[in-house]
């Protein structure tokens, strides 16, 4: 039984691994540019297979609608080869992600473009950039559509959170006015970087998230130590 019990630790060491499983959290509350002011809280979380990140309107003044959202990669990943590469990896969990840019500093959506976070001399070259929803002229029917949080899944590739910590994020918001009136003509765009201690637990404190398959052997090993020890 020692044996049997010495493998199941054995797997369990094998499924747990020592990395983290941590949460990102931090706010884009930087206008480098002079436009309206839109804060927006982000965040990263660890899931199995790769990363949840969530962007949502946190305003003490103003709401209005997130049209693109651009970020940098740090750590040892290499990149998406292509915007077909970024949006097979990416899977929408709140609002439609319309437009699929890499290494550019500005994205068009299939419903309304030219979105970017451009100004002041700022004209800075991003790893990802996604554009959210319809908005603008080209937009069916010329409506806009308003979304004041946004979230998905990038998977199938071995980032964290952690590869996140110290690089460039942008939001860019449209419809942008007070809180009171729903919303303006106002526009957003506010940066923000995520510093190492905005990360929980800290890096190395606490164990990844382990897929099903991996329950169901660490379920079955201990299931088999209870036989043995029965008829013992």
């Amino acid at each position: 039984m020692k044996k049997l019990l010495s493998c199941a630790a054995l797997a369990a060491a094998s499924l747990f691994g020592t990395a983290s499983a941590a949460t990102l959290t931090f706010q884009a509350d930087e206008n480098r540019t002079g436009s309206d002011s839109l804060v927006t809280d982000i965040v990263v979380e660890d899931i199995s297979g790769g990363v949840r990140m969530t962007f949502t309107i946190n305003d003490a003044n103003n709401t209005g609608d997130i049209t693109a959202l651009f970020f940098n990669i740090g750590g040892d990943f290499a990149g998406f080869g292509d915007a077909a590469s970024l949006e097979a990896a990416v899977t929408p969990n709140v609002a439609p992600i319309t437009g699929f840019a890499v290494n550019a500093n500005s994205v068009s959506g299939t419903q309304g473009g030219g979105r970017n976070v451009n100004g002041n001399g700022e004209q800075p070259i991003f790893d990802v950039l996604l554009a959210i929803g319809r908005t603008g002229a080209s937009a069916p029917g010329g409506v806009n559509d308003v979304f004041t949080t946004v979230s998905f899944d990038i998977s199938g590739t071995d980032l964290d959170a952690s590869d996140f910590i110290g690089q460039l994020f942008a939001v860019r918001g449209q419809s942008v006015g007070a809180i009171a009136m729903a919303g303006g003509n106002g526009s957003a765009k506010m940066f923000g970087i995520p510093e190492l201690d905005e990360i929980d637990p800290p890096l190395g404190d606490v164990v990844v998230p382990v897929p099903g398959a991996g329950l169901l052997l660490l379920g079955g090993l201990g299931t088999l130590a209870a036989a043995r020890r029965k008829r013992g």
